[in-house]
């Protein structure tokens, strides 16, 4: 029995004994592996793993995958360069065009290039300018091409603005595109007005027509979104557009949401309003859709008691009419037109044989009205074409399509520009888009409405 109970006590202390012996080591080995850390060392030849490999040499270290002063547990991974990258040399850049970088850029695989344009005085038109930047150059470097577009033509500054281009568009961002046209953005507090369709503290109206650099167009802003409510009231105050051309009376009228229209009986003689201008004009509260009454001024009168000799021409009043439709207008204002080949010239938005220069300012009657016919594009690629305001009011819809095809526009129906009218028949062009259009551009469509036939005065559509 003793023995029995030796033995038991025996293979005890064995078991502590190992255990002991265990804990002991694991202690130890535990010690000696703190005291031996390794220490990731800077072996890499440069600080930007990105690009390091095109600036280190053959057999040089460029990029380790533990940063230098950490421990190393696991693995490291270290690369080494096996060439040295050479910058891509920049092209030879005298009389270089566009498709001479472009091959250049598929030449050298480089990932990121943009080509931009801009006027210079030194470089011919198409021609590079510089490539930005210069040296250091990279597959994926981002380079910057500078295009000429020749020098800037200080005669040919007439700025085209349609009547609805910018619309709708924030403050800020009129301001930024018409600056960059080269015209001065003018705040027009009598401009402002209700809108159904432009959001409060946008534009809801600008100047139209042609403009030269530097000249001051006028915008108004929204003063509230009305949401499209047929009793909106618009009010007008007396003698607001009173001196405006008729062109932008009718599209200020059109942007309020008023029909605008011409009562003769209305017009008047003015010693302070130009001839065929605005010399009076509804006021007062009006609705959505309510016809809006204008007159013209018929000049100065003369002591005799009829109009004055002296006949005032607005610049570029005619240009885009026809060779006869300006001989008419000359010979009833009493001027003689007179065409001065020496007047002629190119036009890429102006049709051949039609009136693209005329004399302007105060003339006598009987005085010579000069003039000069464009002699059509002078560049076959060209692809502008230049629609007068309400040149085609009236017509049928498809006969208004045929003359959009023949244009080589794109016709576009839009209902919102859809409305009664008491002149129009109904299906046919009531109103439709004016100003330089591109041709067969999708984007840049040429839209019309259509109308809608009388109202009755139930406020629906008459039989």
């Amino acid at each position: 029995m003793k023995t029995f109970i030796s033995n038991k006590i025996n293979i005890l202390l064995s078991f502590l004994l190992v255990a002991m012996l265990g804990v002991a080591g694991f202690f130890g080995y535990t010690m000696i592996r703190s005291s031996a850390k390794v220490i990731v060392p800077d072996s890499a030849h440069g600080t930007n793993p990105a690009s390091a490999a095109s600036s280190v040499e053959n057999d040089y270290i460029f990029q380790q995958s533990l940063n230098s002063g950490s421990v190393l547990k696991d693995k490291i991974t270290i690369r080494v360069s096996s060439e040295l990258v050479k910058p891509i040399e920049l092209p030879q850049l005298k009389d270089a065009k566009k498709e001479d970088i472009e091959k250049w850029q598929k030449d050298n695989g480089i990932t990121n290039l943009t080509f931009v344009e801009e006027n210079s005085d030194t470089v011919a038109k198409g021609k590079v300018i510089r490539i930005e930047p210069t040296e250091n150059i990279s597959k994926d470097t981002a380079v910057t091409v500078y295009i000429s577009l020749g020098k800037k033509d200080a005669g040919n500054d007439q700025i085209e603005i349609k009547g609805d281009e910018y619309v709708g568009l924030s403050v800020s961002r009129f301001e930024e595109q018409v600056k960059a046209l080269g015209l001065v953005p003018n705040h027009d507090t009598s401009r402002d007005a209700k809108s159904t369709s432009v959001a409060k503290g946008n534009i809801v109206w600008h100047g139209s027509g042609s403009y030269e650099n530097g000249e001051t167009i006028n915008y108004g802003v929204c003063l509230e979104e009305t949401k499209g409510s047929e009793k909106e009231e618009i009010v007008i105050k007396s003698g607001t557009y009173i001196g405006d051309s008729e062109e932008d009376f009718r599209l200020t009228a059109e942007s309020l949401g008023l029909k605008p229209n011409h009562n003769s009986d209305r017009d008047s003689y003015s010693d302070t309003v130009a001839k065929g201008k605005v010399v009076w004009h509804g006021s007062g509260t009006y609705e959505k859709g309510e016809t809006f009454n204008y007159g013209l001024s018929l000049g100065k009168k003369s002591s005799s008691g009829g109009e004055t000799e002296d006949i005032y021409v607005s610049k570029n009043q005619y240009v885009g009419k026809t060779e006869d439709e300006f001989k008419t207008i000359a010979n009833d204002l009493g001027l003689k037109p007179v065409h001065l080949s020496d007047r002629d010239s190119y036009s890429d938005t102006v049709a051949k044989g039609s009136i693209v220069t005329h004399g302007y300012g105060s003339y006598e009657k009987g005085e010579d009205f000069n003039y000069g016919l464009s002699l059509g594009k002078k560049n076959s690629s060209s692809d502008e074409v230049y629609v007068e305001y309400g040149k085609y009011i009236g017509k049928t819809e498809e006969e208004f399509k045929k003359i959009a095809s023949d244009l080589n526009l794109i016709a576009n129906h839009k209902s919102s520009h859809d409305d009664y009218s008491d002149t129009i028949a109904k299906g046919n062009i009531i109103w439709h888009g004016s100003g330089t259009y591109k041709c067969n551009d999708s984007s840049d469509p040429f839209n019309y409405g259509l109308s809608l036939g009388k109202k009755s005065s139930s406020g629906g559509e008459t039989e």
